[in-house]
């Protein structure tokens, strides 16, 4: 088992600094080190180490913000929404009726079922 996650922050903290300001071949020797005692991979440990710390200017004038940087922040991807939420609503509602089924079998269900269900239950009730 590796060291506490606690223990990696001020590791990393203590070894950015000194990272920033070194040579190149002292951050070799520094990141091999920083991998040895964290176990991170050496592409994320260098990441680490070349962000932490740095200072970053933004605006100008009265508007100048300066901060410091800490690791850098990860957007998530993901499939765009395609679907709105009533419709997510009333196709759960479907599938839950009709126990659970997985999309390939609950189709078939649906089309033959559907004058049956527009009789059960409007679609202005799914909004709950």
């Amino acid at each position: 088992m590796g060291i506490s996650m606690s223990a990696r922050r001020e590791l990393t903290h203590q070894e950015g600094r000194r990272y920033r300001q070194a040579s190149r071949k002292e951050k070799s020797v520094i990141l091999t080190g920083f991998v040895r005692a964290t176990g991170y991979n050496r592409s994320y440990a260098a990441t680490l180490l070349r962000s932490y710390g740095k200072r970053i200017v933004t605006g100008t004038g009265k508007n100048m913000l300066i901060y410091q940087a800490g690791k850098k922040k990860r957007y998530g991807g993901g499939r765009p929404v395609v679907y709105s939420q009533a419709v997510r609503k009333a196709v759960t509602w479907l599938w839950s009726l009709f126990g659970h089924k997985c999309g390939k079998l609950l189709v078939p269900i649906i089309r033959s079922n559907i004058e049956n269900l527009k009789k059960e239950k409007p679609v202005s009730d799914l909004d709950e």
